[in-house]
């Protein structure tokens, strides 16, 4: 989901449930490897969208499905979640700065 598209009123929802949000990468050769083997989309889908899915560029976590197998990667996670704070998570920051004051109106 892009930041514009849940904002302003679904960020307040997602909000209420501390999201966190993570990266999962994966170098574009092998992300058209895989396009190709699945054959369930355009070609050229993933390598449309490489640029734009990590646009906003803020994460809590990364992990690369190219480099780790999906176990690991959910590991990965698994720890790093229980390693965050609440009031300081890439959502609440992106959150903060999109987020109009009676100023802005």
């Amino acid at each position: 989901m892009m930041w514009h598209e849940c904002a302003p009123t679904g960020s307040d929802r997602l909000a209420q449930r501390h999201p966190e949000l993570v990266a999962v990468r994966c170098p574009l050769e092998e992300l058209l490897r895989r396009e190709r083997a699945r054959g369930d989309r355009p070609a050229g889908t993933a390598a449309a969208q490489y640029d734009v899915v990590h646009a906003h560029g803020d994460y809590d976590i990364e992990v690369d499905t190219g480099a780790h197998t999906a176990d690991e990667c959910a590991r990965q996670i698994a720890e790093e979640i229980a390693r965050l704070s609440n009031d300081n998570t890439a959502f609440a920051r992106l959150r903060r700065q999109h987020t109009r004051t009676a100023e802005d109106y």
